[in-house]
């Protein structure tokens, strides 16, 4: 490529314009674009453009600068590390503080809520408790005075001081309205035969053990319960009998080792009933005070006194 020229032939003209004088074809070089190839023996080297140094140009394209940090010497490293941790933590420790904090703040929130409602229901409960007492409550006593009151016993201050039959015949009738099982005992005719032992164990449930039973025959308005001290039995009949009076607890009051019972004696006879079949009682005819002391783990009639109507 490097030898081709383009010829281009001038026909000079005659003084009178002719012909031509000189048929020589003039040679102009032709200009062309460098072309990269390798010098050879024939070329000079000065009409060869070198481009070796441009070869293999994009595998020495220069790397861009790293952005790691230079690699620092070991002792200067670890302070820089020891630094870093150490700034490091506190904010991992109030990272770990600021996760847990929500929720323990809303479990402690919750068991204040949970504490307060349970402390205001009891509060409530045990209030009302002390203006209305428990129906249970009310029902246990009812049961445990029933034959001490079926009878009316007469009151008195201290138990020591009671009537020591009418301590047994409330025992005797406590057994019976316990709904003892009538094959439990012996039979001689019509009657059933209690042992002293039993009664014993009756009398001390009701009146503690501060009075001691003396056995005796019992003699009552409609039959009596004859002691047997040979075979050391009571000698019960069958039969039935209308209570005198009912028990009616309108109020429990607990003082200490003490509670107190407000009691109304309801007339056995003067009971009614409604129209729908239920039992209506009728007006209390008396109130008494019970008092009741605790021992061991069970209470025992200290005392029955007259008061007024609550």
């Amino acid at each position: 490529m490097a030898d081709d020229v383009i010829r281009i032939v001038e026909l000079p003209l005659s003084d009178n314009g002719d012909s031509p004088k000189d048929e020589s074809p003039i040679e102009v070089p032709m200009v062309e674009e460098p072309v990269l190839e390798t010098p050879t023996e024939d070329a000079p080297a000065s009409q060869t453009l070198d481009f070796s140094k441009y070869e293999n140009y994009a595998e020495h394209e220069p790397e861009p600068e790293s952005e790691e940090t230079p690699e620092l010497p070991v002792p200067a490293k670890e302070k820089l590390e020891k630094k870093h941790k150490k700034s490091k933590r506190p904010k991992e420790e109030k990272k770990k503080s600021q996760k847990y904090a929500l929720p323990l703040g809303i479990i402690v929130i919750l068991f204040s809520v949970i504490g307060f409602v349970f402390a205001v229901y009891h509060a409530i409960t045990g209030f009302a408790a002390l203006l209305d007492n428990s129906d249970a409550e009310k029902e246990k006593y009812q049961k445990m005075l029933v034959p001490v009151v079926m009878n009316d016993i007469n009151e008195f201050d201290d138990v020591t001081k009671a009537d020591m039959a009418q301590l047994i015949e409330a025992s005797i009738w406590s057994i019976i309205k316990s709904d003892v099982e009538t094959d439990k005992y012996e039979m001689d005719g019509d009657n059933l035969l209690f042992p002293a032992a039993d009664v014993e164990t009756a009398f001390t449930s009701l009146f503690g053990t501060d009075v001691e039973i003396q056995h005796q025959t019992v003699f009552t308005t409609a039959f009596e319960f004859e002691y047997d001290s040979e075979k050391k039995v009571y000698k019960v009949p069958i039969t039935g009998v209308d209570p005198t009076y009912t028990p009616r607890v309108l109020d429990i009051s607990e003082k200490s080792n003490t509670v107190i019972l407000t009691v109304a004696y309801l007339s056995g006879g003067d009971w009614t009933q409604s129209a729908n079949g239920d039992l209506v009682p009728p007006s209390p005819s008396k109130y008494v005070k019970v008092t009741l002391r605790k021992k061991d783990k069970s209470y025992y009639i200290s005392a029955i006194q007259a008061t007024d109507a609550p």
